[in-house]
């Protein structure tokens, strides 16, 4: 590739070689990344035979032949094509900031066609492709964040964390947050712990509100009512078994309602205890 690039540069001195409308002001003759090649010039004869004599060339050369069968030409509607392409090879996500960095191709294509070198902050270009309008809109983001244009020129590194946390606003910290987050259980343990934290089991008493005809006593000691803090502590079957966990456990205290259990792990979590007491 790095060959065909060579023979196809001269061509941008060449004054018989006519550049594709959108890509003269680039000099773009070809993108080529994976196994796909793209040559772009003016439709006229000249320019396509100029720029198939050099492909032609490298095919001898290097024994790479094209398939015809998936090759396309394009003699309208190049500009969709182009846009495309170009933008489908982009570095977004790794932590370089869209639009910021002007060494990058796809990035003076869109500073040249919808900015004119000149801010594209508050640009909404109605012509240009879904990517090209989504990245632009990230602007709105961008404000609700806190953010002008100029504090998002002059960062070094984008960080999604960050902003994803401007975003979020500033919110109180549950208590339990440790006791799930840092829960080195299985998945389904702290996925059924979630779903208790939020009241959102179907214990009996859940399931009666919603006009279910079954018997509210829970179906371990048949005493009372099948509630969350029954069923996890209240109830002496759980409570036997938690009894027995804490002896194994080497833990020496006796088993506590449902939210005193929850502020003693938030307390004293060292990453092991809390699996077994919760």
């Amino acid at each position: 590739m790095e060959y065909l690039t060579r023979l196809l540069k001269p061509l941008q001195q060449d004054k018989r070689y006519q550049f594709h409308p959108k890509c003269a002001k680039l000099k773009i003759i070809q993108l080529s990344f994976a196994d796909d090649l793209l040559l772009f010039s003016k439709g006229d004869t000249t320019s396509v035979q100029l720029l198939m004599e050099r492909f032609n060339h490298f095919s001898q050369a290097s024994g790479l032949q094209a398939n015809l069968n998936k090759c396309s030409i394009y003699f309208g509607g190049v500009k969709q094509v182009v846009q495309d392409q170009i933008l489908a090879v982009t570095g977004m996500g790794k932590g370089e900031l869209p639009i910021k960095k002007k060494d990058v191709l796809w990035i003076q294509w869109v500073h040249i066609f919808y900015g004119k070198w000149e801010s594209l902050w508050g640009k909404r270009p109605k012509q240009a492709s879904w990517i090209v309008q989504k990245v632009l809109k990230v602007q709105q983001y961008i404000e609700t964040a806190g953010m002008d244009e100029t504090e998002l020129v002059n960062i070094q590194s984008f960080s999604i964390k960050k902003m994803y946390l401007k975003l979020l606003g500033d919110h109180p910290k549950v208590s339990w947050r440790r006791v799930t987050c840092n829960n080195p259980g299985l998945p389904k343990w702290i996925f059924i712990l979630f779903l208790a934290l939020h009241r959102r089991l179907y214990t009996k008493n859940r399931l009666i509100s919603w006009g279910m005809p079954i018997s509210p006593l829970c179906a371990l000691c048949g005493t009372e009512p099948k509630s969350i803090d029954h069923l996890f502590f209240k109830c002496s079957v759980s409570e036997y078994i938690w009894r027995k966990l804490l002896i194994w456990q080497s833990i020496s205290r006796s088993t506590m309602p449902w939210a005193n259990e929850i502020q003693w792990c938030e307390a004293g979590y060292n990453g092991k205890g809390c699996t077994a007491t919760i």
